[in-house]
């Protein structure tokens, strides 16, 4: 019984991101992320506009990213699933190199469930005003590696505009548009839900 909750997890997990062939991407995404990035500018709140799918079901998911005394930075994530029960978790973020000149937008993140694990999480790009387009990898079983991403906003709808530097953010990540699943931020809807 114990080995099928283990298989179980596992395939939930697996199923809920894109899985590769082979190790993380990391030498090519490496070439696209975010340079010149500015840390505190990207501080402050963040919604999620879409995924990966990666967090079935969620929506009116918010994110708050702050610096803490130690330059590290504080991120807290909240949503609620499809049944509308409340979810928030939790983690700390450092720059992977913060002596880099250019500085890029590598972080490395613990937390969110990993425990003391920590987890990629790279800002392709940003205009800190309107939109973020993040990625993350993580190498598993049999040579494979699990991508996540994420388009963030400012606001919980976009316009137009941003939707399309959005878009051609993501095609110029090397990630895939169509992979990417919508969150629900209907403001009547999420509203309900406090």
């Amino acid at each position: 019984m114990k080995s099928f909750i283990i298989i179980t997890l596992a395939i939930l997990s697996t199923a809920s991101a894109r899985i590769y062939s082979g190790p993380c991407r990391l030498d090519e995404m490496s070439a696209r992320v975010k340079t010149n990035f500015q840390v505190s500018p990207f501080m402050g709140v963040w919604y999620q506009i879409g995924r990966y799918d990666t967090q079935t079901n969620y929506v009116c998911v918010t994110s708050r990213y702050s610096l803490n005394n130690d330059g590290s930075i504080h991120m807290s994530s909240t949503g609620f699933t499809s049944g509308g029960t409340f979810r928030q978790s939790t983690g700390q973020a450092q720059l992977t190199n913060p002596n880099e000149n250019p500085l890029t937008g590598k972080l490395d993140v613990t937390g969110f469930g990993s425990g003391t694990t920590s987890a990629i999480f790279w800002v392709m790009d940003t205009d800190y005003s309107d939109y973020a387009v993040v990625w993350s990898c993580r190498n598993i079983s049999r040579g494979r590696s699990e991508e996540l991403a994420w388009v963030l906003a400012r606001t919980p709808q976009t316009s137009e505009a941003v939707r399309q530097r959005y878009e051609n953010a993501v095609h110029a990540s090397g990630l895939v548009l169509d992979a990417i699943r919508l969150t629900n931020q209907d403001a009547t809807f999420c509203s309900s839900l406090f």
